[in-house]
Order: C-alpha cells, then sequence, then structure tokens
C-alpha cells in the first residue's frame, strides 16, 4: 500500500511490463498521449500495459491518495511497486514544462 499526497506526480512515463494498480482512497487523474484525461477514484483500478503506453499521473485532489499496485514484468526477477520516481510538484507554469498535460 502507498500513499501519495495531494499535487504528487509521476510525470510522463511507462513501464518495461504490465503495471496493475487499484485505487484503495481518493482519486488519481491519468493523461494519455493526446492528453486526454481519466480520473480514477477509489474502489477502481487501472492497467498500464507496457512501454508503448505512456502516461503522467496527478493526485489533483486536496486528500492523499492510497493505491496498491503489482508490476508483470516477463523474465524479470522482481515484481512489486517501485514509486521512487513519485515526487511533489506544483501547478506547471508552462507549455514547456515536461510533467504538464499540454507538454
Amino acid at each position: 500500500m502507498l500513499v501519495f499526497a495531494p499535487g504528487a506526480t509521476e510525470g510522463r512515463h511507462s513501464h518495461p511490463g504490465v503495471v496493475a494498480v487499484a485505487v484503495k482512497s481518493g482519486a488519481l487523474t491519468i493523461y494519455d498521449t493526446n492528453c486526454s484525461k481519466t480520473t480514477v477514484t477509489a474502489g477502481n483500478a487501472f492497467v498500464m500495459m507496457g512501454p508503448m503506453h505512456v502516461r503522467l499521473v496527478r493526485i489533483e485532489g486536496d486528500v492523499p491518495v492510497e493505491i496498491s499496485g503489482t508490476y508483470v514484468f516477463p523474465g524479470h526477477p522482481t515484481s512489486g511497486y517501485h514509486p521512487t520516481s513519485l515526487r511533489r510538484r506544483g501547478a506547471p507554469t508552462s507549455a514547456s514544462d515536461p510533467s504538464s498535460p499540454q507538454a
């Protein structure tokens, strides 16, 4: 179980394998490569399907988000959720901000 603070983001990223994530509390917003957004709320889940599935994930609400996730990387000796890239960021200041959905 991981807890992310309001304002946290992972920036644009993908994974070398499948990642399944269940949202336990709160809500997070996922932006695809076309800047279309999907909000995933508590009790729901989403899957990132590998390196061609680039997404930006943000905690846009004002409450923390609890998630539980699992990596499935064929041929890789580990599985689990590794959140080291998650960081707190303020609102993007320009379209050139790489974590902005408009970038």
